[in-house]
């Protein structure tokens, strides 16, 4: 953010009325600050000794590849999976060291949770070391279009995403106050910025925010640090956006939905919709070391940034700016990928009905009115998210 600030100074220095060498002397002290944030002495940093680290959503994706990592840094690494006799979860045991610990934990099931807990506290006090860090990383996806998934989807993916969270800080919190040490959630970039067909996941990535924020406020007073960890677009590298998932997902979705849903968007822009989102499987990077670089920071930084967008480089600067555009900008980016052509045509009715006229009525009666079809009233049910395909991080 820093970074960001300097610049605005820079543009502004330029559009200054006043002479090229006024602009240079201007510019200098930015300059300056600007290549000594960039090239300066590093900061100092805490060691992992007598340290341990837990990390939630560990069979896959980024959970695992963090595991990984802080296992090499040194510390114990109390690994959370939904399956801990899972293949993610073996590979873990036979490629980390010793000190690497699989834990059961299901972030929706309050009983895993709290034996999770009394699991880590026994192997703490035999080793006599500290909880420093829980890295809240479980999470899962739910696509598709807010009319088209049903409040059963919404649920399920809040219940792993927010209230999963809430669940596993509260069980570990009194651990971490002991010792000062360090709450990382990790959000996304969907949480600062929403997507069209992922508002089950983006309004839990909002809530995830919030509460951070809360709970940062809240933590001041024990010294300990909350810290939000916000990750672009790694599709490459994890299975949040894998073609297969995507499309098991959607196809889930159009499954369930009722038949007048299915006709008033038609086939063709569901079409649409699944290649616009599978092309996400390739756009995305597959290095997640900017993912792991911000969490190592925020566990051993002495004073930690509040957020850390982990990105390449150039990616945060582009997200620095769309966040701070004009909503009416953003949305007028996303009316090109509305696809609003794809939608059916439909034919013209007027409002007004058509006068009634002098021919006398009938002598046969007239047939009673059809019964409204139930699927104009409900919402569609499609199942829950894990049944759509959804996987943890």
């Amino acid at each position: 953010m820093a970074s960001l600030i300097v610049f605005i100074y820079l543009f502004i220095v330029y559009l200054l009325p006043c002479t090229t060498w006024v602009r240079l002397v201007g510019a200098l002290p930015a300059v300056v600050v600007l290549l000594f944030s960039w090239f300066g002495p590093p900061e100092e940093r805490l060691a992992a000794t007598g340290k341990a680290v837990l990390v939630t959503g560990c069979d896959t994706g980024i959970g695992n590849a963090l595991a990984r990592y802080l296992d090499k840094l040194g510390y114990r690494v109390f690994a959370g999976c939904l399956f801990a006799d899972g293949k993610g979860a073996l590979e873990l045991k036979r490629q980390c060291s010793d000190k690497l610990v699989v834990l059961q934990m299901d972030v929706t099931d309050e009983k895993q949770v709290t034996g999770a807990a009394a699991q880590v506290q026994k192997i703490l006090q035999a080793k006599r070391e500290n909880l420093w860090g829980v890295v809240n990383n479980a999470a899962v996806n739910g696509l598709g279009e807010l009319e088209w998934i049903s409040l059963d989807t919404f649920k399920s993916v809040t219940d792993v995403n927010l209230w999963g969270n809430i669940r596993v800080i509260q069980a570990f919190l009194p651990f971490i106050r002991r010792c000062k040490g360090r709450v990382v959630n990790m959000s996304s970039i969907s949480g600062r910025m929403s997507f069209p067909c992922n508002s089950a996941y983006c309004l839990t990535k909002y809530a995830i925010e919030a509460m951070s924020d809360s709970l940062r406020h809240e933590m001041y007073k024990w010294d300990v640090k909350v810290i939000l960890v916000e990750p672009g677009n790694f599709a490459g590298a994890t299975d949040f956006f894998k073609k297969e998932n995507i499309e098991n997902i959607l196809q889930g979705v159009w499954n369930k939905m009722s038949d007048s849903l299915k006709e008033e968007y038609g086939k063709e822009y569901f079409d649409f919709v699944l290649r616009s989102m599978c092309s996400w499987s390739g756009q995305g990077s597959s290095d997640l070391q900017p993912v792991l670089t911000a969490v190592e920071e925020a566990l051993t930084v002495i004073n930690p940034k509040e957020r850390y967008i982990a990105a390449p480089f150039a990616v945060q600067y582009l997200l620095y700016v769309l966040f701070v555009l004009p909503t009416s900008w953003i949305d007028f980016f996303f009316t090109f990928m509305s696809g609003k052509s794809n939608l059916p045509p439909r034919a013209s009715k007027s409002p007004i009905d058509p006068a009634p006229t002098s021919t006398p009525p009938s002598p046969i009666s007239s047939p009673a009115p059809s019964t409204p079809d139930e699927n104009d009233n409900v919402i569609s049910l499609n199942g829950n998210a894990a049944a759509n395909g959804n996987i943890e991080k």
